[in-house]
């Protein structure tokens, strides 16, 4: 019973992993927007302002230098003021890079093409080709739960697989073989190309052999009808 419990919370680790990638992608992506968007509009008003009135806005540029300087670096002259002042630029600099590489970086589109179809322009969407691949891994012996995520760059494919397994197993051979039928799903059931090898996450778990009460409960179970997993934390 301590196992099968031990086997939900990892379960649920792993969900709620997944989730929580899912959420931050949609957060920076929204917030990405809004950023370029308010970006676009003060650099508009700024540039008007400058065109049109440019003796107002160097005065303007120069009062805010000359009160930035005697707030936050009062008495600093020479290498004292550019001592004082790098660490603020460096931390401006991060700041915009890393803006700029959340803004620029490649987002997840939401569909990918079937490069093997013939007869038109084919699109499938990811959810249904995780579900897909999901399906797969979770009919495979001694998985007891995964999780899947697929990337798209272009017309290729990359998936990403946690799967929860028991500590018996060979990680090594088991990772081969959920690798290969990820592979065979995407590029030969459902025709698309995938951009490298799945890349698969095994988490043994250890999963306890039922007890002789529980052999008993289960066999009779099978005797009335009723096809029941016992102690491997399956659902």
């Amino acid at each position: 019973m301590g196992d099968d419990c031990q086997t939900d919370w990892d379960h649920l680790a792993l969900t709620q992993r997944y989730n929580h990638f899912c959420a931050l992608s949609d957060t920076m992506n929204i917030f990405n927007k809004i950023f370029a968007i308010v970006t676009l509009i003060i650099t508009f008003v700024t540039g008007l302002i400058a065109i049109l009135f440019p003796q107002t806005a160097l005065a303007a540029v120069n009062g805010l230098a000359a009160g930035f300087h005697a707030s936050f670096f009062p008495g600093t002259e020479g290498l004292a003021r550019f001592a004082a002042r790098a660490p603020l630029a460096l931390a401006f600099t991060a700041a915009i890079g890393g803006l700029l590489f959340l803004e620029l970086r490649s987002t997840r589109s939401s569909t990918i093409e079937v490069t093997k179809a013939t007869g038109g322009k084919v699109r499938v969407t990811t959810a249904s080709v995780e579900k897909k691949i999901l399906a797969g891994v979770l009919a495979m012996p001694d998985v007891l739960s995964a999780k899947v995520r697929v990337a798209t760059r272009g017309p290729s494919l990359t998936a990403h697989i946690e799967a929860l397994t028991p500590d018996t197993v060979d990680v090594l051979t088991k990772g081969d073989e959920i690798a290969g039928s990820v592979r065979a799903i995407a590029q030969d059931q459902l025709g698309l190309k995938m951009q490298d090898k799945p890349h698969v996450i095994i988490q043994p778990t250890r999963v306890k052999a039922p007890t002789p009460a529980a052999r008993a409960l289960f066999g009779r179970k099978k005797r009335d009808g009723v096809d029941e997993t016992v102690g491997s934390g399956a659902k």
